[in-house]
């Protein structure tokens, strides 16, 4: 089984935030593209709302994982 991998938020030249394998210059995983109007009410706080995005992405994934895990289980029937 493959280790998990280490990811790493980034802010790109372009002003977008990046989602990427730590350490690589691969092309980023996922991007976040805010409007200036967007910039401006955060005040600074641009990376922590990715992150908080890309967070919640995440768990909304791992659940949908496990709902089509339980979906997809066959029930044993014991005589």
């Amino acid at each position: 089984m493959d280790e998990p991998a280490l990811l790493e938020l980034i802010e790109l030249a372009n002003g977008d935030v990046a989602l990427r394998k730590a350490s690589s210059t691969d092309e980023p995983i996922v991007s976040i593209s805010f409007s200036e109007k967007s910039k401006n009410t955060m005040q600074g706080l641009k990376m922590h709302v990715a992150r908080a995005m890309v967070e919640a992405a995440i768990s909304s994934y791992q659940s949908a994982l496990e709902v089509v895990a339980e979906e997809q289980e066959i029930p044993i029937k014991l005589h």
